[in-house]
């Protein structure tokens, strides 16, 4: 049998849309809004006295977006975060979505706490068992952390059911870790009380945001992979 040849893709291939054939190798290059998404695929051929055989692998990577891509996402990102902090200033805002998100809030974290046994009653933005007391403020409805979020999946170059699927499941992942945010300052008030003030000041907000970054960053490759496989 003759030794195994392999022939693979040139790193600096161009990068516009094209299609070059050969015995052992094919690529493909095509433009996506979050980069350039090369699918290559590596072919290798063997020949025996009983004939030819050929083997092939496919590879997906994302190399590095253009610089007008890049500058386009920052600016609707920033663009869209600002427009989103203005309208959470308005009194409509203030005075009537933020309360009823904060007693939503409350609501759901007091059920979650009596799964645990804890007996616990929820009034407004009030937490209260006959262990402790629990206050949820303005900024602990994770409005912050879901506004970032929307802004960064809108300012995305995907199609909006991408967008559409992304906010829906990303912002039901962070309502559900802002109640588990909420449930875990309930316990830390319980048993360690000398803590409370550090878990909740130094240690769920730079977490949320990097879980929020982690949910914006598994929703990008995904919506990248389903652009690859329908290529």
């Amino acid at each position: 049998m003759l030794p195994l040849r392999i022939t693979f893709e040139d790193e600096r291939a161009s990068r516009t849309p094209e299609l070059a054939r050969g015995d052992a190798r094919e690529r493909r290059w095509f433009r996506s809004g979050l980069g350039a998404v090369k699918l290559t695929h590596y072919s290798a051929i063997t020949e025996s006295p009983h004939g030819r055989s050929t083997m092939t692998r496919s590879e997906t990577r994302l190399a590095a977006p253009g610089r007008r891509a890049t500058l386009r996402f920052v600016g609707s990102f920033a663009l869209l975060l600002g427009t989103i902090f203005v309208l959470s200033r308005t009194e409509f805002f203030v005075e009537t979505v933020s309360p009823a998100s904060i007693s939503a809030n409350a609501d759901v974290a007091a059920s979650l706490l009596n799964l645990f046994g804890e007996d616990a009653l929820a009034h407004d933005n009030m937490i209260s068992t006959r262990r402790f007391r629990l206050i949820i403020a303005n900024a602990c409805d994770a409005a912050e952390p879901l506004g970032l979020f929307t802004a960064a999946v809108l300012a995305s170059p995907a199609s909006m059911l991408s967008r559409l699927a992304g906010l829906a499941v990303g912002g039901f992942l962070i309502l559900l870790m802002n109640q588990v945010r909420i449930v875990t300052l309930y316990f830390a008030g319980v048993y360690f009380p000398r803590a409370l003030s550090f878990v909740h000041t130094d240690v769920w907000p730079p977490l949320f945001i990097a879980l929020c970054l982690t949910i914006w960053l598994l929703w990008a490759n995904w919506t990248i992979r389903g652009v690859a496989r329908h290529a």
